[in-house]
């Protein structure tokens, strides 16, 4: 695979770390910091920073030609996978105070992005539901950033893509704590079964919307 030049035009890319990288815990201890590290895990933690970047400067580009902002685009992205959510909910996710998700879903409610309804059990409780309105801009949105990468995934050969595939879901599972090496065995096995294909396990995996949602 090619090397990313950083000395190109990656230096105008947004390297400012989101809101949840900021740990909330003591400074680590100086034998830590000063500990070396591996020089693969630099390249990896440095093309993870640039192309977290590029995605990101590239989603903003995208999202001028819609009615939405980088915040509403995360918002209703949420609603699109996980249907109706409270604002505590939707705050937990966004990783912003309830007051501030309140001014979000008050400007998509009066855009007729969404709605808010009370729970039928609950009349205490009300949900953000996403509108018809939300869920077709959401879903171009989406479209957009598929085709840009569909672009850029051109040249690579269909079995370079199915392993680029497979390592990000096995980092993306690593990251979220789970057994990375039973996950690479089902996976294994049910290449082996269906010819090499990527399972519907795996799929339904790196699917379910957990992943950085930034714009």
């Amino acid at each position: 695979m090619a090397h990313f030049d950083a000395t190109s035009s990656s230096r105008d890319v947004s390297l400012s770390f989101d809101r949840r990288e900021a740990s909330t815990g003591p400074p680590p201890e100086r034998s830590t910091l000063d500990a070396p590290v591996d020089p693969a895990v630099a390249e990896v933690e440095w093309l993870l920073r640039y192309i977290s970047g590029i995605i990101k400067q590239r989603g903003r580009e995208i999202l001028r030609d819609f009615p939405i902002t980088p915040p509403q685009f995360v918002a209703l992205q949420w609603l699109k996978e996980h249907g109706d959510m409270t604002i505590g909910e939707l705050s937990e996710k966004m990783y912003l105070a309830n007051s501030t998700t309140t001014d979000l879903v008050d400007r998509m409610e009066a855009s007729g992005l969404v709605r808010r309804v009370r729970s039928a059990t609950d009349r205490r409780v009300v949900y953000i539901h996403l509108l018809d309105k939300g869920r077709t801009i959401i879903d171009a949105v989406i479209r957009a950033r598929q085709r840009y990468l569909a672009e850029v995934l051109a040249s690579f050969a269909p079995e370079d893509v199915e392993r680029l595939i497979a390592l990000l879901g096995a980092l993306y599972r690593q990251m979220k704590g789970e057994p990375v090496s039973d996950r690479n065995r089902e996976r294994r096995a049910s290449g082996a079964a269906e010819g090499g294909g990527r399972s519907d396990q795996a799929r339904e995996e790196g699917s379910d919307g957990s992943a950085d949602r930034h714009p």
